[in-house]
């Protein structure tokens, strides 16, 4: 299984980063919004072309059924290392909250495992 593990900044409230992804460039946003007291991510393409905007959920694929013909082929999750099952705090990215992203392949034999 090939997990690419992206690295994010700790104590920030909002921060840009450019990723390749199965040998294509992206940029993504994250941004935090104050009010909803949430995590907000847009996806680019390299050209500037907006992709999604989602809020971030733990541990849920961020790209789930996201029907777009540049979206990477895989997927990206925020993963909850202690499983608290709560929203993801301002400065949880790095310590708590860890960015990754699973090659197209692995996600197509996941779904085979578990029947769908």
């Amino acid at each position: 299984m090939t997990i690419q593990a992206i690295p994010t900044p700790k104590g920030v409230p909002s921060f840009t980063m450019r990723v390749t992804l199965e040998q294509v460039e992206y940029r993504l946003d994250f941004s935090w919004n104050e009010r909803a007291e949430r995590w907000f991510f847009q996806l680019y393409t390299s050209g500037g072309e907006l992709i999604v905007s989602r809020k971030v959920i733990p541990n849920w694929p961020l790209l789930r059924e996201l029907v777009h013909t540049d979206r990477p082929p895989g997927e990206l999750i925020a993963l909850d290392s202690t499983q608290l099952r709560t929203p993801i705090g301002l400065n949880d990215w790095g310590d708590r909250i860890v960015l990754d992203y699973l090659e197209a392949a692995d996600v197509a034999e996941l779904r085979a495992l578990a029947g769908g």
